[in-house]
């Protein structure tokens, strides 16, 4: 099953992080092991479907990053999101 990154920055002050944590929630089944990285699990969409459900809650100025996630991955989080993930891929 699919599951994508999500990193974001919000460059404005008083930039509305509650509307586009509200939609990445949306999706159901997240992770969220770094700041302003999320990772989401969904069936039917691709990167560019996903960017188009954050696009309203974005600015022109504001930089967003979606990639699927592979099995090659590597890195230093808590082991929490390591077993999220490994269930998922």
């Amino acid at each position: 099953m699919p599951v994508y990154e999500i990193s974001y920055d919000l460059n404005s002050k008083g930039q509305n992080y509650d509307e586009l944590i509200k939609l990445i929630k949306s999706f159901g089944n997240w992770a969220h092991p770094l700041d302003s990285t999320w990772w989401i699990e969904t069936y039917n969409k691709d990167s560019e479907d996903i960017y188009n459900v954050f696009d309203q809650a974005l600015d022109s100025n504001d930089h967003i990053f979606i990639t699927k996630i592979t099995s090659d991955y590597y890195g230093y989080l808590p082991d929490k999101f390591w077993k999220w993930l490994k269930e998922r891929l």
